[in-house]
C-alpha cells in the first residue's frame, strides 16, 4: 500500500498559553492532557471521557479495545513551558503534502501549529476538515446570506437591494472574522496589501484597511472550504471588499464635504428625477437624516459632482474639483464615477440576488479594486491623497 509523508496543520483556540503566553506552534510547545486519573495515559483518557461525557463518547469493542470519540473537537492540552492546563477548541484541520505549505498556512492564514505524519492509501492527498465550531460558523454565515437575500428580494431597485443586503450581513461577517483573524495573519496580509498600494497603504484610513484585511481573510477561508465543497458562496468576501470601497469614498470625499458644509443647498434649475434625487440624498446626509451607502455615493459623484458641474450654487461639485484637481479628467478620462457604479452593478449587487457568488466572481471583484487595469480603490488614493 502506498504511503507518503504528510503535514497536518491545525487551527484551534487559544493559539497561546493563557498563563505564560507561550505560542502553541508545534507539539514541542504543548501536549495532549488526560489528567492524573489512571495508571496510564490510555486509562486516564478513558476516565476523563467518563468524567466529561458532554465532550467525549466511549466506544468499547468486544476484544477489549476502547475508542474515544471527541464529539466537538474540544479537548485539554498542557503547556510544556509552564504546565498550565488549557481547554482547546478546534476549528479546522488541513492535510498538505509540503512543509513549506504547512508553514505558509501558519504564517499567512491563521493556522496554529503543524506536525508531520504518514498517510497511506486513499489518505495520501490534501484535505481540509472543519470542526463543529468551524462548520457552525460557515453554516451561520451561509444561513444569514440566504435570509438577507430573502428579506431584500422584494426591493426592485438593484442598488438599493445591494445596500440593504450589505447592511444585514455586515455585523455577523465581522464577528466571525474576529475568530479567524490573529496578529500574525493580519501582519502577513497587510504586508501583501502594502505591495499593492505602495506608499499609500500607510496613509489609508484604518477602517478601510481593516475591511480590506477582513475581505482577504474571508476570501482565503472560503477558498479553503471550497476545496471540498463546490457550493461555497463567496458573497461575504465581496461584501467586505465593497465595504472597503464604501469607507474610502466616505472618509476621503463625503465626510470632509459635510465638515465644511453643514447647511443644505439647493439647485433650482434641476428638473431630471435622477439628478434631483441625488441632490436630495446629499442634503439628507448633510442634515443627518440618512447615512450614505455605497450606491448613494456613486450616484452623487456621477450626478451632482460631474453631470451638474456647471450649475450655479453646486457647492459639492466645486468641493469635488478641489479634491480631484480636474473634474473632466476624473469623470471622462478616469471614468471614476462610472467605474464605481459598474463595480456595484457587476459585483456588489450581484451578491444580493443570485443563489451563489462563485470563487471566480469574487476574484474578479477583488481584481477590479486592487489590480490592473482598473485599480479602483488604489486609484482613489492616488487621486485624493496628496503625498
Amino acid at each position: 500500500m502506498k504511503s507518503l509523508s504528510v503535514y497536518i496543520v491545525e487551527k484551534f483556540f487559544p493559539t497561546h498559553c493563557p498563563k505564560c503566553n507561550n505560542p502553541f506552534r508545534s507539539y514541542s510547545d504543548f501536549s495532549i492532557y488526560a489528567g492524573g486519573f489512571g495508571e496510564s495515559f490510555i486509562k486516564s483518557k478513558i476516565n476523563m471521557a467518563k468524567q466529561f461525557p458532554e465532550l467525549f463518547k466511549i466506544h468499547e469493542f468486544d476484544d477489549g479495545v476502547f475508542e474515544i470519540e471527541n464529539k466537538y473537537d474540544i479537548d485539554y492540552i498542557i503547556c510544556n513551558k509552564c504546565k498550565n492546563v488549557t481547554l482547546r477548541i478546534g476549528y479546522a484541520t488541513k492535510q498538505v503534502l509540503e512543509q513549506n505549505e504547512a508553514e505558509r498556512l501558519i504564517n499567512e492564514e491563521g493556522f496554529t501549529c503543524w506536525t508531520k505524519g504518514i498517510a497511506k492509501g486513499n489518505m495520501t492527498q490534501e484535505y481540509i476538515h472543519l470542526s463543529f465550531l468551524g462548520a457552525a460558523d460557515l453554516n451561520k454565515l451561509h444561513g444569514l446570506v440566504i435570509s438577507a437575500r430573502d428579506k431584500t428580494s422584494k426591493i426592485k431597485d438593484a442598488t438599493k437591494r445591494g445596500d440593504s443586503f450589505t447592511k444585514i450581513i455586515n455585523p455577523t461577517l465581522l464577528e466571525i472574522v474576529k475568530k479567524l483573524q490573529n496578529k500574525q495573519t493580519s501582519v502577513s496580509i497587510s504586508n501583501n496589501l502594502s505591495i499593492v498600494f505602495g506608499k499609500y497603504w500607510d496613509l489609508l484610513d484604518k477602517d478601510c484597511r481593516s475591511f480590506l484585511i477582513t475581505a482577504e481573510i474571508l476570501r482565503n477561508e472560503l477558498e479553503r472550504h471550497s476545496e471540498t465543497n463546490n457550493s461555497i458562496d463567496f458573497s461575504p468576501a465581496v461584501i467586505a471588499y465593497s465595504k472597503a470601497l464604501e469607507k474610502g469614498l466616505l472618509i476621503y470625499i463625503f465626510e470632509p464635504f459635510k465638515n465644511l458644509h453643514e447647511a443644505e443647498f439647493s439647485i433650482p434649475t434641476v428638473k431630471q428625477p435622477g439628478l434631483e434625487k441625488s441632490v436630495q440624498i446629499l442634503n439628507d446626509y448633510l442634515a443627518n437624516r440618512r447615512e450614505l451607502t455605497l450606491g448613494d455615493m456613486a450616484f452623487c459623484l456621477k450626478n451632482v459632482g460631474c453631470k451638474m458641474f456647471n450649475i450655479d450654487g453646486n457647492i459639492f461639485s466645486k468641493f469635488l474639483e478641489k479634491k480631484v484637481g480636474d473634474i473632466n479628467n476624473f469623470n471622462n478620462i478616469e471614468k471614476y464615477p462610472n467605474r464605481v457604479i459598474k463595480y456595484i452593478q457587476k459585483f456588489r449587487n450581484k451578491s444580493a440576488h443570485i443563489a451563489r457568488l462563485s470563487k471566480e466572481e469574487c476574484t474578479a471583484a477583488r481584481s477590479y479594486l486592487l489590480e490592473e487595469p482598473v485599480l479602483l480603490l488604489v486609484r482613489l488614493l492616488e487621486i485624493l491623497i496628496k503625498c
